[in-house]
């Protein structure tokens, strides 16, 4: 329940987020998945590159990490004056 609290909230406060996958790498139930997240913030789009690692089993995803440069993002938003 904590990854779809944690989905929800980030389609709250990013309402037109969408992903283009770069790269999918799987190997028995471990998934790797390079991606860039696009959003609108305070009016202005916002692009960040990230990178999502999956367990699957019985094809559910039972475990998920998403790592990204969020000093990076809020470095950008600061800079515009949106956060």
């Amino acid at each position: 329940m904590a990854l779809r609290a944690f989905l929800e909230a980030s389609e709250f406060a990013w309402p037109d987020s969408w992903a283009a996958l770069r790269t999918v790498v799987a190997s028995g139930e471990e998934v790797a998945v390079e991606l860039v997240a696009t959003a609108t913030h305070g009016g202005e789009r916002v692009t960040q590159p990230m990178a999502a690692f999956f367990t699957v089993r019985d094809g559910l995803i039972v475990r998920q990490a998403c790592y990204f440069d969020l000093a990076g993002l809020l470095v950008h938003l600061r800079e515009r004056g949106i956060a």
